[in-house]
C-alpha cells in the first residue's frame, strides 16, 4: 500500500495526535484517550470518489478506572466513501467497578440495577479482541452520513461463559460470548 501511495507521488503521511480527558457514566470515573495516527493518501486524484483514497494506521489507548486497552489499527480507504478498519486490542481489567462480572448465560439479568448489586465480584483479569469494521460515508452540501458495523472475536479471563462489558462500541452494555459455539 505504502509503494502505491509513493508511487502515486502522494505527500509525507500525515500524523494526527488526539488526545481527550473527561468523565465517564460506565465506568464511572475519569477516563483519558489517546490516539496516534499516520495516513498516506493512495492517489492525486481530485475526482469525489477517489479525493480521499488512503491508507492509515494507528494505536490508541483508553485508561479508565476500570480497565486500559491499548490497541493497533489498520485502515483502508480505497475510495472516499469506504473505509475498511482492522484492529487489535489488549485490555487489562483492574477488578474495579464491576468492569469484569462473568454470567452463566445470554439470558442472565445484566440491568443497571444487577451491575450494582454485584459489581464487588468484579475480577482483575485480561483479555482482548480482534475486530473488522467497515465504514460507509456520504456528503452531500454540508450533510455527512456516516454508517457501520464492528465484527469482533474476544477472548478474556473472565469468570462464566459471558461476561458483561461496559464500554465497548458501537453498542454499550453488552454480554459477549466468551465461548462461541462454530457455527
Amino acid at each position: 500500500m505504502l509503494q502505491l501511495a509513493a508511487a502515486a507521488g502522494a505527500e509525507e503521511p500525515r500524523r494526527e495526535l488526539r488526545v481527550s480527558l473527561g468523565g465517564s457514566a460506565n465506568p464511572i470515573g475519569i477516563q483519558n484517550t489517546l490516539d496516534l495516527s499516520w495516513r498516506w493518501r493512495l492517489n492525486a486524484s481530485e475526482q469525489p470518489l477517489l479525493k480521499d483514497a488512503h491508507f492509515s494506521l494507528g494505536v490508541t489507548s483508553n485508561l479508565s478506572p476500570a480497565y486500559e486497552r491499548v490497541g493497533g489499527w489498520l485502515e483502508l480507504s480505497p475510495l472516499s466513501i469506504l473505509d475498511l478498519r482492522l484492529g487489535v486490542e489488549p485490555v487489562v481489567y483492574f477488578g474495579t467497578f464491576g468492569a469484569l462480572v462473568g454470567y452463566p448465560a445470554y439470558s442472565a439479568d445484566f440491568s443497571k440495577k444487577v451491575r450494582d448489586a454485584t459489581k464487588d465480584r468484579g475480577v482483575a483479569g485480561t483479555g482482548g479482541r480482534v475486530y473488522a469494521a467497515p465504514t460507509l460515508k456520504l456528503k452531500a452540501g454540508s450533510l455527512i452520513a456516516v454508517t457501520g458495523a464492528e465484527f469482533e472475536w474476544w477472548e478474556v479471563d473472565a469468570p462464566g461463559a459471558f461476561f458483561y462489558e461496559p464500554s465497548q462500541p458501537p453498542a454499550p452494555n453488552v454480554l459477549v460470548d466468551r465461548n462461541p459455539v462454530p457455527a
